[in-house]
């Protein structure tokens, strides 16, 4: 009877031991190939202008080699805010709140080998909607450094701020950018200061110095000259000094050094990350320009500014468009459905839930550059359809396809050209205007709908033809 029992046991044993080791080797399986197939590391350049700003190590800070027959005279910056919160548009908030529920009442079934889907809630407050990310500090202050770096033949011309003419649109996370960046001019500005102090030192020492030498050298000179009336030559003969030889002391060069530069950012990263309304407290807001009336800053936000925008984005004539934006959307997010019902083994996925899954994947790359939670859920097809239904819809709103988009860049165009007119003409200018007339280098901070026109209006990157549906993944 006991020899019974203990041959059962081993029996259930054996059995129990084979089904947890299946059920481990198919878990592992599953996602290791899930791993292998999603997880790509370039899944940001089909984000269009929700993608983030390249990372230091991704951008060129060597110094700028112009040909011997040119020479740089400014440098004007048309930039983008940095990397932002959720903008709270087109229903974000509800729309998580909604997929945070959903994956609540579904948590039954849901794998447990994504344990981010089990506990998950909305990562963003909503009083951070629209406002700079620490991600966006981060984009200011490497194309800072790289500006100081690539163009140090003029950077290193500025002695103040008050000289940088520094402008930006009146939004909060665009004047934070502005003040992010230039926070780095400053601290370079200020290093320069200090280099110029310890240089002007050592210059009154070495005169000083070479002064001392110069006098030993002279009686030196002289008691040699006294000398060589009883002077025997030998085989151990002195080599005589040429009266032209001189003894010089080289002057080591200051390198530009990063240290104290990173030192203040990592401050204002601290300060930022403690009060969101830190760069609007500060000084800096002194040096930047704001257009206070933004629906009449016709530079900087000309799609608020200029009512003729939504009249031709909104017209009856573009339904067509209208139309054809809506078919690629709704083939990216039926996408997405497909792939969530696949790997998370749910049916009848809401779109909602499929739409808000791509919009926190994009943000998670975007605010964190990871990959490794939502992201995964979608595969390389998606991607795709999603990327092209981002550049067909720029395309024909922002871009080349709507012809009010190259007028609406003249404003900002013209600021551009009279600002390199004042740069060649500075010379010629009485002294006493000479400070408004210092232009070389100008900053303008404003959004993605201030850059598009401005592209198109330069006419770069222009197709040879119009982007149509028939361009779509796979094509």
């Amino acid at each position: 009877m006991l020899r019974r029992t203990k041959r059962q046991l081993l029996i259930i044993f054996i059995i129990v031991s084979t089904l947890t080791t299946i059920h481990i080797i198919y878990n592992n399986v599953s996602v290791k190939n899930f791993e292998i197939l999603y997880n790509d590391d370039s899944i940001d350049k089909y984000f269009g202008t929700k993608s983030r700003y390249p990372i230091k190590s991704e951008i060129s800070g060597e110094n700028l080699n112009i040909d011997s027959k040119f020479q740089l005279r400014q440098v004007q910056l048309v930039c983008r805010h940095g990397t932002r919160y959720p903008t709270g548009t087109k229903n974000y908030n509800e729309k998580i709140e909604y997929l945070q529920e959903y994956l609540f009442s579904n948590i039954g079934s849901l794998p447990k080998h994504f344990p981010f889907l089990l506990f998950f809630e909305n990562p963003y407050n909503v009083t951070e909607y629209g406002l700079l990310n620490i991600q966006g500090i981060k984009d200011m202050q490497n194309l800072a450094i790289r500006a100081i770096h690539r163009y140090r033949n003029i950077t290193n011309t500025i002695d103040d701020l008050s000289k940088i003419h520094i402008y930006s649109t009146n939004v909060t996370r665009v004047v934070d950018s502005a003040a992010a960046f230039i926070s780095a001019f400053k601290t370079h500005l200020d290093e320069i200061k200090e280099v110029e102090v310890k240089n002007n030192n050592a210059t009154v020492n070495d005169k000083k110095e070479n002064q001392n030498i110069e006098a030993t050298e002279q009686a030196e000179m002289e008691t040699l000259l006294l000398d060589r009336r009883n002077f025997i030559p030998n085989k151990n003969k002195i080599t005589e000094q040429d009266n032209g030889e001189l003894l010089t002391i080289h002057k080591r060069n200051m390198e530009f050094s990063e240290s104290k530069i990173k030192i203040q950012l990592e401050s204002d990263l601290k300060n930022y990350k403690n009060d969101y309304n830190f760069f609007q407290k500060g000084d800096l807001l002194k040096y930047i320009n704001i257009y206070k009336n933004r629906s009449e800053d016709i530079i900087l936000s000309p799609h608020i500014a200029c009512p003729l925008f939504n009249e031709e984005v909104n017209g009856e004539d573009r339904n067509e468009i209208k139309d054809n934006i809506k078919i690629l959307e709704n083939k990216y997010i039926q996408d997405v459905t497909n792939n969530v019902e696949n790997f998370l083994n749910l049916k009848n996925i809401p779109n909602i839930v499929s739409e808000s899954i791509m919009s926190i994947c994009i943000f998670e790359v975007a605010l964190n550059n990871t990959r490794n939670k939502f992201c995964n859920l979608i595969d390389k097809t998606s991607f795709e359809d999603y990327g092209f239904y981002e550049d067909y819809k720029n395309y024909h709103i922002k871009g080349y396809y709507n012809g009010v988009n190259k007028w609406l860049a003249t404003p900002l165009l013209k600021e551009i050209v009279n600002d390199i007119d004042r740069e060649l003409l500075k010379q010629k200018i009485p002294l006493i205007k000479e400070n408004k007339f210092n232009t070389n280098i100008v900053l303008r901070f404003a959004h993605a709908e201030t850059i598009f026109p401005l592209v198109t209006l330069l006419g770069l990157y222009k197709d040879k033809k119009h982007l149509t549906l028939k361009d779509s993944p796979p094509n």
